[in-house]
């Protein structure tokens, strides 16, 4: 995609299904964005064929009223865990 990780933590579900409705004829998806912390409108975001299929499949999982696409809060929960020695990281 060419994006930092923070922002595609930040995309919506409802703005990722609908992106990925504009699949092209060989399976990529292109799309702009607007940051929201600079409002600097980012351009070239683009998902490859893997990407549209994986992300297709995580969404029908999302709950509907989930506000972010990935739970950053489980994230730092198993971060937490592993510094505690709960879990081992690789």
């Amino acid at each position: 995609m060419g994006w930092g990780v923070g922002e595609l933590l930040s995309l919506k579900p409802s703005f990722i299904k609908e992106v990925l409705k504009t699949v092209d004829s060989d399976g990529f998806v292109a799309f702009d964005y607007k940051r929201k912390k600079t409002g600097a409108r980012i351009r070239g975001g683009i998902l490859n064929p893997c990407a549209v299929h994986d992300l297709t499949l995580y969404l029908e999982r999302v709950p509907r009223d989930r506000e972010e696409l990935w739970s950053v809060k489980k994230l730092n929960s198993n971060r937490k865990l592993a510094e505690s020695g709960f879990i081992k990281t690789v």
